[in-house]
C-alpha cells in the first residue's frame, strides 16, 4: 500500500522533527489502552453471563425468561466486542512495534547539514572543493531519502490503524 502522504519535499531536519512528534508517541501508548478496554469488556461480559445463569435461582416466570434472554444477548454482544477489542489491541501493538523500529531507524540516519544553505553563495575554488561539495550533497540526499522512507513507514502505520 502506498502512503497518501508526500514527505519528499521536507528537509532532513523537518523529517527528524516529524518522526519525533508527540503524535508518534501516542501510537505507542495505544496497545495498553486497547488491552485495558478488552479486559474491562471481558469482565462485563462475564458478569452478564453469571447474572443470566443466576437469574432463574431467584426469579421465575415469563418476565424472568425475557430478562434472562436479554442478559444472554447482552453477554453475547459483550463477548463479541471483547474479541474485537483484543484483536484491535494486537493490531495496534504490531503497529506500535513497527513505529518504534522506524524511530530507531531514524536515529541511524546521519545528521547532516543541508548543503548549499549558507548566508554567502560561494563557488568551489578547486576541483577538489567541487568534488567534496558533490559528496556532501549526495550524502545529504541519501540521508534525506532514508528519512523519507522512515517517515513513510510511520505514516503507513497511522493509515493502517485507522482502517
Amino acid at each position: 500500500m502506498t502512503s497518501p502522504f508526500n514527505y519528499s519535499t521536507l528537509t532532513l531536519e523537518e523529517l527528524r522533527t516529524l518522526a519525533a512528534s508527540p503524535q508518534v508517541g501516542a501510537i505507542e501508548a495505544m496497545p495498553h489502552a486497547f488491552r485495558h478496554l478488552a479486559t474491562q469488556v471481558g469482565e462485563v461480559a462475564d458478569l452478564l453471563s453469571r447474572a443470566q445463569a443466576d437469574l432463574p435461582n431467584w426469579w421465575k416466570g415469563p418476565a424472568a425468561d425475557q430478562a434472562a434472554a436479554a442478559l444472554g444477548r447482552a453477554a453475547a454482544e459483550a463477548h463479541e466486542f471483547h474479541g474485537s477489542a483484543q484483536a484491535a489491541a494486537a493490531a495496534v501493538s504490531r503497529c506500535a512495534t513497527i513505529v518504534a523500529e522506524q524511530q530507531h531507524q531514524m536515529m541511524n540516519v546521519p545528521e547532516l547539514p543541508e548543503p548549499g544553505v549558507t548566508a554567502i553563495i560561494e563557488r568551489p575554488k578547486t576541483p577538489m572543493e567541487a568534488l567534496e561539495a558533490a559528496r556532501q550533497d549526495a550524502a545529504y540526499q541519501a540521508a534525506r531519502e532514508r528519512a523519507v522512507q522512515v517517515v513513510n513507514g510511520i505514516a503507513a502505520q497511522y493509515v493502517e490503524t485507522r482502517e
